[in-house]
């Protein structure tokens, strides 16, 4: 099994789309957005919770192939975000 990590902004209706129609895909194994430490240490309280705050956001993503190749599941990936109007960015690690 391989897995392909990618980092995705965009607002949380973007990424339910991504996550959802990955989860339908035969060849995923399993999908899972995993925390971002450093988004909850912020400490910059002059900014919290205002209107800016709540647009796009970054969301890291896993997703683990049934095969040893990610390469499909990388185009999908990538297709999917210019279909929804997101920005994925391919990673090696978090």
């Amino acid at each position: 099994m391989a897995t392909l990590r990618f980092r995705m902004f965009g607002t949380d209706n973007q990424i339910d789309t991504m996550i959802t129609l990955l989860h339908g895909m035969d060849e995923v194994d399993r999908i899972e957005e995993v925390a971002d430490q450093i988004h909850e240490m912020r400490d910059d309280s002059s900014s919290a919770d205002l209107p800016d705050d709540a647009g796009p956001d970054f969301h890291n993503i896993e997703a683990r192939s049934r095969s040893k190749n990610v390469d499909h599941l990388r185009e999908i990936v990538e297709k999917t975000a210019t279909d929804i109007n997101a920005a994925v960015e391919i990673v090696e690690q978090f």
